[in-house]
């Protein structure tokens, strides 16, 4: 780091070519940059989940459907459910969806089927038939009231709520883009004239929330930079210096946003804390170079130089950990954690490059105008009070450290108690369109999930032989005992509805007739009649089977335990040569929480074994190291630990905390360790050296916390809770390494590095 502020001091222009030029290829790169959301950007294509639900989709064309509701009342365009002008606007918003590209079909009150008797057995009919109301439209809209396969899907029990389901041919985000602009576009008309729809589903909760995320964080990052901004003002006191750091920042960040877009990597969710997370976590080094570089006089070497000479070691340490600790996020399964881990980790190690490159050129530029601050009060109150607080710890060595293994047992017991899992309505905020409009979905149709089945009769079976349809049904009923199970849809709904219509007399009360011809006579009439409908249910060769048990919002450990007792239930129920699997949004949810779990699982270890080993190394000292770890392990564990006492569960923002917390927690006690390492090596006793380091360090540590803390309480202003929430606990556990770096630390050299060695 000394030869490159040397560099830039001695050869300014050929620094500033050089930053200009990398600069413009960043740049150029953000004409590729995109925004992307969806499951498939999170988990990644390749995801044993994603994998799943492709298959599913392909197989019954579509699968899992977005959901568009609205409510007819006398303050509406409607006055019920199904009544004329209620179909005539699901009429309309239908066929603006079935024009879009990327929507496989679209079930709605306009055009779901009604099965009749009529002289040849059944007859299909609709509200709509040619694109007008048909003359018995009265009559027909108060069959589909009473008609159990409209009640509860497609109108609610009370019949004043209506809704329409698009299924969409992928799940790839350009068409969940596209689909959701589609409705959104649809609705707005009667929006207009006063009617309110409530949108649900995968693709419509991915894009809107994930738009709405984005629009919060470019709100969060001007906050997040007058924040850092009035911060180094605080402590350097010169407005040139607060510029220096801020166009280091600005010109790391730009690097990290061009590398991300020349990659090929999109920002999803999770990358949206990217930008704040580089420009709060690169202001440490800022801090520590341009704080020394203040206090240096002017002489035959500039002070940025001789600045670089004493921060440097340290800052390329901190941002190794740093790095280290952000990049153990790309051992997850997950493709969103892989990527963030890898380009945070590649944006601190810009912020180190450009710190010591922009800051020091930006200084030789104002040469001659050092607005250097007098001496002052609070510099008097600083050298007071360090020295104190190094004599402090000294004194009470042994109680501090007594205390803090006290309270590392007592939060690791809480922490025992912690668990994964995600609220939905904490993670869209309770004021949210996206919690409101589940809300009203729940309210009006009883469920909002669904954990989809997919089953597949063996080569040599039919779906029209009694004896496969009876083994189904069976396991249908089974199935309908499981307590988180609202609702138990498949083929046989049909089939019921339809046998006794085409007079089926030897069928028995699920509508299966006695022989294979009889059954395929009814499935494929309706086939023939409705193909849509049964597509959905039955695949082309007629093998596939979907079964969709709808539930509500359930937690983690209730969906896992739903899962659980669907694999047992078809294991026993079906015969041994059938296959199924499962899909749908409760088992991709589960997925996703199982696999955050993992994440830091495999993170925090992995994280703290790195960490460790680069700061033993650059320390030279295996105890130093294991002393520069405890203001990380301490906080770690009592934020954990409190959580835990608590009872909150950890989300993915909170599950990201330890690991984060590991790479920037150690940083106080790189640059102090470092600090007395070099006071010893000179000569210092253990007490001098320890004072020394102290003051040296002392105010710079509290000023990159402080500028740390306040910088992640900025993501509370965050209106999606997982990054809020990341964001306060991150503050809070870094005020706790704070503590812990100017108490415990001191506390463990008096108490263990007692000899004549450094």
């Amino acid at each position: 780091m000394e030869r490159l502020a040397r560099l830039a001091i001695d050869r300014p222009r050929a620094v500033l070519a050089v930053l200009a030029g990398v600069s413009v290829l960043a740049a150029l790169g953000l004409t590729r940059f995109e925004l992307a959301h969806g499951s498939r950007v999170l988990v990644g294509s390749d995801h044993p989940s994603m994998v799943r639900l492709d298959r599913f989709v392909e197989t019954f064309r579509g699968g899992l459907p977005e959901l568009v509701a609205w409510e007819c009342s006398d303050e509406t365009t409607c006055n019920a459910a199904l009544d004329a002008t209620s179909i005539r606007m699901a009429a309309q918003i239908t066929a603006a969806l079935e024009a879009t590209p990327g929507v496989q079909n679209v079930i709605s009150p306009s055009n779901a089927s009604l099965l009749l008797e009529s002289s040849d057995g059944f007859a299909v009919r609709r509200l709509v038939e040619n694109g007008e109301l048909p003359a018995d439209f009265e009559a027909l809209a108060a069959r589909a009231y009473h008609d159990d396969l409209w009640v509860d899907h497609l109108v609610s029990s009370d019949g004043r709520a209506a809704m329409l389901y698009v299924q969409i041919i992928d799940s790839e985000p350009e068409t969940y883009e596209v689909v959701v602009d589609a409705i959104t576009k649809a609705v707005t008309p009667f929006e207009a004239q006063g009617q309110e729809f409530h949108l649900a589903g995968n693709a419509v909760s991915s894009i809107i929330s994930g738009r709405s995320l984005a629009e919060s964080t470019n709100r969060i990052v001007p906050l997040t930079v007058v924040v850092i901004a009035a911060v180094l003002f605080w402590q350097l006191r010169t407005l040139r210096l607060v510029l220096a750091a801020l166009l280091s920042l600005g010109t790391a960040l730009l690097w990290t946003v061009g590398t991300l877009s020349w990659i090929g990597w999109p920002q999803d969710s999770i990358l949206q804390i990217l930008a704040p997370l580089i420009m709060i976590v690169g202001v440490c080094d800022s801090v520590h170079y341009v704080a020394r570089a203040a206090v240096l006089p002017t002489g035959r070497e500039h002070p940025f130089v001789r600045a670089a000479r004493d921060t440097g070691r340290a800052c390329v340490l901190t941002t190794l950990t740093t790095a280290a600790a952000l990049a153990s996020f790309a051992t997850s399964a997950l493709d969103t954690f892989v990527r963030f881990g890898i380009i945070s980790a590649v944006g601190v190690v810009y912020c180190l490059i450009t710190t010591f490159s922009v800051v020091p050129l930006v200084a030789r530029a104002f040469d001659g105008n050092d607005e250097r601050p007098a001496p002052s009060t609070t510099d008097a109150w600083w050298r007071t009070t360090l020295p104190e607080l190094a004599r402090f710890t000294k004194r009470h060595r042994r109680s501090i450290c007594l205390f803090s293994l006290a309270l590392v047992a007592v939060s690791l017991a809480g922490a025992a108690r912690l668990r994964v899992d995600t609220d939905w309505r904490e993670s869209y905020g309770e004021q949210s369109d996206e919690v409101r409009w589940m809300d009203f979905i729940r309210d009006r149709f009883g469920s909002i999930d669904t954990l989809e089945v997919a089953i597949r009769l063996p080569t040599a079976a039919t779906i029209y032989q009694p004896e496969q349809l009876r083994a189904l049904a069976a396991t249908l009923r089974r199935l309908e005992t499981i307590d988180e199970a609202q609702r138990v849809d498949s083929l046989l709904d049909l089939i019921r509805r339809v046998a006794p219509l085409l007079g089926a007399n030897q069928a028995d009360d699920d509508g299966i007739g006695p022989g294979a011809t009889s059954n395929a006579e009814t499935i494929e009439l309706l086939g023939f009649d409705d193909p849509d409908t049964l597509a959905n249910w039955l695949g082309l060769d007629r093998r596939d089977i979907r079964v969709s048990i709808a539930t509500r919002k359930l937690p983690h450990t209730q969906r896992v335990e739903l899962i659980d007792r669907v694999d047992a239930i078809l294991h026993e129920s079906l015969p041994p040569d059938w296959d199924f699997y499962t899909t749908g949004l409760v088992a991709m949810d589960a997925d996703w929480i199982r696999d955050v779990q993992g994440t830091q699982l495999r993170s925090l270890p992995t994280a703290f074994v790195l960490v460790l080993i680069l700061v033993t190394v650059a320390l030279g000292s295996i105890p130093l190291g294991l002393i520069a770890m405890a203001p990380t392990a301490l906080p770690i564990a009592v934020t954990l630990g409190a959580m835990g006492w608590l009872g909150m569960s950890l989300d993915v923002g909170r599950a990201m905390l330890a690991a984060v917390i590991i790479g920037i927690g150690v940083d106080d006690a790189i640059h102090l360790l470092d600090a007395y390492r070099r006071r010893r090596l000179a000569g210092l006793s253990l007490d001098g050296a320890v004072r020394e380091a102290v003051l040296r360090t002392g105010r710079a540590i509290v000023t990159t916390s402080v500028a740390l803390a306040l910088g992640f309480l900025t993501l509370m202003a965050s209106t999606w809770q997982t990054i809020s929430s990341f964001g306060f606990f991150v503050s809070i556990t870094i005020v706790t390494a704070l503590v812990a770096a100017l108490l415990v630390v001191p506390a463990l050299l008096y108490t263990f590095r007692t000899g004549d060695r450094p």
